[in-house]
């Protein structure tokens, strides 16, 4: 479905023209909470972790095309030491408790751990370290109206765009009201099937990985 068909077909459902100016960017937001559900191959791209000198974390809400939270690998070149992958902050610190290293040790980069958009690492660099990864960007965004979700397969369309943008909607329209928000909930299940459907779709479709982590 096109940006367009969506914005036209949630606004026939919700029959209220306050939202004809809002419902375009709900859409959007349906499709972005779904990319960050699910590793979608369309969004997989190499990134570059720059690490802040004097401190043991950084953002990566900064990188370019943006980042939905999922992290594939670290790309370890011929020439580094390799870099272990936690998965949290507190794994990793139990591991340097664990070696007898203290938190405020100063090197190359040798483990990580990605809670939300933070990425930590171990020891602290003393100066800026650049470090290559396979990451999930976020959807484009749909701004023309014959866009197309083009990341998530066709018949999840109606599904996340349409019913997403409905909920959104209806959560507002419902919010306060006495007993079941019936709509709020009948959209919010067909979006949630859609992402269901998305999942199934690129398990299906998966090439498998060889590993976390790669030798270039």
């Amino acid at each position: 479905m096109t940006f367009a068909e969506m914005q036209a077909e949630a606004l026939d459902i919700i029959q209220d023209d306050s939202y004809t100016d809002l419902v375009g960017g709900y859409v959007n937001e349906s499709f972005l909470q779904a990319a960050g559900q699910e590793n979608l191959p369309d969004l997989k791209k190499l990134g570059i972790i720059v690490t802040e000198v004097g401190q043991m974390y950084t953002s990566l809400r900064g990188i370019t095309g943006g980042f939905n939270g999922r992290l594939s690998a670290i790309i370890q070149t011929s020439d580094s030491d390799e870099i272990a992958i936690f998965k949290n902050l507190e794994a990793m610190v139990q591991e340097i408790q664990d070696s007898q290293r203290e938190l405020t040790e100063e090197g190359a980069v040798e483990m990580l751990a990605l809670e939300g958009h933070i990425v930590w690492y171990f020891p602290i660099p003393a100066a800026p370290q650049s470090i290559a990864a396979i990451l999930f960007g976020n959807p484009p965004v749909l701004v023309n109206d014959e866009d197309i979700p083009l990341p998530f397969p066709d018949y999840v369309h109606r599904k996340i765009g349409v019913h997403g943008a409905c909920y959104m909607v209806y959560d507002q329209i419902e919010d306060g009201i006495e007993g079941a928000k019936v709509n709020t909930t009948m959209h919010f299940n067909l979006m949630t099937k859609g992402i269901t459907e998305t999942k199934e779709w690129v398990a299906k479709n998966r090439v498998n990985s060889i590993t976390s982590i790669m030798n270039v």
